[in-house]
């Protein structure tokens, strides 16, 4: 299992995540199956609230998925859009998009 789902996309590990969360799988089981940490994992549950550009950014590879969790702190779509157009194309960090948070 672990094979196959190394092809995905950020943004589509984002979703498997929230479809083992409704089956019932814990953090630690998602975490084991993608090979990731348990942070990673709660980071990104918040991921597929953010607003489509940002996930779309994510998925077109204008920023990492770090910088996508960052941004996942915003309070409000339209601030999370306002960081994301500062952030796109440039190399930040999460650091710098949360202090602007």
């Amino acid at each position: 299992m672990k094979n196959s789902l190394m092809a995905l996309t950020p943004v589509q590990e984002i979703h498997a995540y929230g479809r083992m969360r409704v089956t019932g799988a814990s953090v630690t089981a998602i975490a084991r199956a993608f090979a990731a940490t348990e942070p990673h994992v709660y980071r990104g549950f918040a991921l597929p609230n953010l607003p489509a550009p940002v996930l779309d950014a994510l998925a077109a590879g204008e920023i990492s998925f770090g910088r996508v969790a960052a941004i996942a702190v915003a309070s409000d779509g339209a601030l999370a859009l306002e960081v994301l157009a500062t952030e796109r194309g440039r190399d930040y960090g999460a650091s710098w998009i949360i202090a602007r948070l």
